[in-house]
């Protein structure tokens, strides 16, 4: 179990990964995530095309879904991520 009130540091899709189904109310995300302000793609970034970094979203976003009670609620809050990523 995790415990209330706790911040995780590490990889998303690691920590995501022990968390059981169909155990949160509400997530709240903001993406975009891992990229530099000056620099989002291409040499010297996290991700090299935007492509990547996408079929990266999709990964943590169909965790989220796995997460998510059947009456809970996803707050997705960025211009940067398709919503169609998430129901591809």
């Amino acid at each position: 179990m995790i415990a209330d009130h706790t911040i995780h540091e590490g990889d998303v899709l690691q920590f995501l990964a022990c968390l059981p189904d169909e155990c949160a109310d509400l997530i709240i995300s903001d993406p975009p995530y891992s990229l530099r302000k000056d620099q989002e793609f291409g040499e010297g970034a996290f991700f090299k095309t935007r492509e990547d970094w996408l079929a990266w979203c999709k990964l943590w976003l169909l965790e989220l879904k796995r997460l998510l009670k059947p009456s809970s609620n996803l707050s997705r809050s960025s211009a940067s991520v398709p919503s169609n990523v998430l129901f591809a």
